[in-house]
């Protein structure tokens, strides 16, 4: 395929019915574009917003649909995948980059997807951009998993002060903590119980963002370290011992989501390892069964996590030793995203 012409049908070996639903699927495409310049043109015309709003929502449903057709016409082509789904983005990025949210799941502007800004606006729930970037803006904060990531946050608080408070002078760890947002919703409790934490990220500028915003909450310096470190590497027990010591809790949001299986069970060993008798591990996960991979596939390029349901992630702990311990499990009130609470026995 080239980038002028979609598709480039003698770069590839395609049946005519192949041929014929790439083409249709072209037509489709044009079609997503003519409707997006519609409604760009009307609202700068100030024309009804909320109208506009779900006149957006319809075509992006629409061409969803179609994208998902694509995925599973070409179920056994994931190279055609790929790259129709660049090409899809190539396309529609005239009115794309036009929105803050979209544009930013797309280009990654800090070299991956979903970094601490990304998500701290899209805790925030507020459009940040103009005309047909403001509506695009709308439909990201409105999907299933923008919706489950506040949520997120709000049951990790929960599960947190809970946590926090049955422990005085806890010993905390935050793995992959971006923004570490959760730290200072509860530092009241935090800093009540004398809890210290350690947050660990390979993005400095997120421990950077992280290391001002806590200093406004009262929290004495040196009760919580920001360390750059690559929380892939947590797979060793005494190098964990080493470099962290013993701790209370334990926890990562969004993080396992992307780490392969076997990889996955070695890190919640390790972890499950570094804690104290009776010190807990939290763990969320995704449910691929909730929400629908097009939104993230081919709206935006954030596809790096894996799709697993909820029995897949249950079979991950069983085969750990995570599973000799007390396990509760629930779901942040969305349901799209289920937590594990892991109590290490005494």
């Amino acid at each position: 395929m080239s980038n002028t012409e979609f598709p480039d049908i003698s770069a590839l070996e395609l049946s005519q019915k192949e041929v014929n639903f790439l083409k249709e699927f072209e037509a489709k495409t044009e079609k997503f574009n003519s409707e997006l310049e519609r409604i760009a043109s009307e609202i700068y015309q100030h024309q009804n917003q909320e109208k506009l709003l779900e006149q957006t929502k319809k075509s992006i449903h629409t061409i969803l649909s179609a994208c998902r057709e694509f995925d599973q016409f070409f179920a056994s082509r994931p190279d055609l995948s790929k790259h129709a789904r660049q090409e899809f983005r190539e396309k529609t990025n005239k009115y794309f980059e036009q929105s803050f949210f979209m544009n930013r799941a797309r280009t990654w502007p800090q070299g991956y997807p979903g970094d601490y800004k990304t998500l701290e606006y899209t805790y925030g729930n507020a459009p940040l951009s103009k005309g047909i970037g403001l509506l695009l803006d709308q439909y990201f904060l409105s999907t299933a998993l923008a919706v489950a990531v506040r949520k997120r946050l709000t049951t990790l608080c929960d599960i947190l002060r809970k946590e926090i408070v049955a422990r005085p002078g806890a010993k905390v760890l935050n793995v992959a903590s971006g923004s570490c947002r959760e730290l200072f919703d509860i530092a009241p409790e935090f800093n009540q119980a004398g809890a210290s934490a350690i947050c660990i990220d390979f993005d400095k500028d997120a421990l950077q963002f992280s290391s001002e915003r806590l200093s406004c909450t009262g929290i004495p310096a040196g009760r919580i370290a920001f360390r750059k470190y690559n929380a892939v590497k947590m797979v060793n027990r005494d190098r964990n011992l080493k470099e962290f010591g013993p701790q209370d809790i334990i926890y990562s949001t969004g993080f396992y989501d992307y780490i392969a299986d076997e990889i996955l069970v070695s890190l919640l060993d390790a972890s499950y390892d570094l804690l104290r008798p009776g010190g807990v591990l939290i763990a969320s996960f995704k449910d691929s069964r909730k929400y629908e991979t097009q939104d993230y596939h081919w709206l935006v390029k954030w596809d790096a996590f894996l799709q697993r349901n909820e029995e897949q992630t249950d079979a991950l702990f069983s085969r750990s030793i995570l599973s000799t311990g007390t396990i509760r499990k629930f779901r942040e009130q969305s349901g799209v995203i289920h937590f594990y609470v892991v109590t290490k026995s005494q």
